[in-house]
């Protein structure tokens, strides 16, 4: 079986899953990839999809809850915005 890790490309299976307001999740994977301020967390799943296909910038385990949370993805579509979403509500294509 396929595990998601970064670069794969995924679509929305479950928008529950989405994380809008985990600002230090969000810095801890942004950091981790080397993106700058100009690479916004955007908060809410109003912006996000189940048709459009999503590129993973980076995995990780929730900080605060690991065992319980499992893993989380940084994805995006633009190169601009980046979104958190546990990887249960992912599926690789």
């Amino acid at each position: 079986m396929s595990e998601i890790k970064r670069g794969s490309m995924v679509r929305i299976t479950d928008l529950g899953e989405v994380y809008g307001t985990y600002s230090t999740m969000f810095q801890h994977m942004k950091d981790k990839v080397g993106f700058g301020d100009d690479f916004k967390h955007v908060h809410g799943s109003s912006f996000l999809s189940k048709s459009k296909t999503y590129i993973v910038l980076s995995t990780a385990k929730h900080l605060d809850r690991p065992e319980r949370e499992g893993t989380l993805a940084l994805i995006h579509t633009d190169n601009q915005n980046g979104h958190i979403i546990g990887i249960s509500g992912l599926e690789l294509i």
